[in-house]
């Protein structure tokens, strides 16, 4: 099929070839002559639908093509950003942070504070949603906090298919958050991954709502927020995010 935009003009070409032939040499109006100038039009008609369907096809093998293109693309930047994030996950604390770590210490917090022990869980439950679902990686997020790492928050995002919206130089990065708004054409997988995301970054979120208002901008994205009226709200526990089929 992929060759016949090349054969077929040549094939064309012995058609009118023997069209001037048949009109030279058989009597205008005989049977004959009827008989060779229908066939010679049947088979022009023919060749043009070989034509349309030889570009129609090489047109879809080009699509195809794209595509497997477009997701290797995928692939790989997926897997640089999990090195990325692997490889800014082991770097040393500063010494501040290892004094603030040491002072909790003394105090005698351990690991099974039921603070941290949400946090672990968070982390889990985000590995069990990521082993059996592929984020398409097509999904924006705004809205990241002072009080998290934002290089590493960043980073696993776009491990769970989001790409950040850094805030513009006009608007005022919040403290903390705890509200997300996400868009309509989302999956409620890549909600919970970005939900998780945060709360195992110590972000405490009182709701996950759709946006209010949809527009072109929001359909495949979410927004955190800081909310006063949410505050008297419990906070979400791992538990419920994961379990959750929609949110509303």
């Amino acid at each position: 099929m992929t060759s016949l935009p090349y054969i077929l003009p040549w094939l064309l070409l012995l058609l009118a070839a023997g069209g001037a032939f048949a009109h030279k040499k058989l009597e205008f109006r005989s049977k004959w002559w009827i008989v060779s100038i229908a066939g010679i039009s049947s088979l022009f008609l023919i060749f043009n639908l070989l034509i349309m369907a030889g570009a129609w096809t090489q047109s879809k093998e080009v699509s195809s093509l794209s595509q497997k293109i477009s997701d290797l693309d995928a692939w790989k930047y997926r897997y640089m950003d999990e090195i990325t994030l692997a490889i800014s996950q082991i770097r040393p604390l500063s010494q501040q942070d290892n004094a603030i770590i040491d002072k909790i210490k003394g105090w005698g917090w351990l690991p099974s504070q039921p603070a941290l022990q949400q946090l672990d869980a968070a982390d889990q439950a985000r590995s069990r949603i990521l082993t059996g679902y592929y984020p398409s990686g097509n999904n924006l997020f705004k809205g990241l906090p002072k009080l998290v790492d934002q290089k590493l928050v960043e980073l696993s995002l776009r491990q769970a298919g989001f790409q950040n919206v850094p805030y513009r130089a006009d608007e005022e990065v919040p403290d903390e958050i705890n509200v997300l708004y996400f868009g309509s054409k989302l999956d409620v997988r890549d909600i919970k991954l970005a939900a998780l995301t945060l709360m195992r970054a110590g972000v405490e979120l009182k709701a996950i709502k759709p946006f209010p208002q949809a527009s072109d901008g929001n359909l495949q994205a979410i927004k955190g927020e800081y909310s006063k009226t949410m505050n008297a709200r419990r906070t979400l526990t791992t538990d419920s995010v994961e379990k959750a089929n929609v949110f509303r």
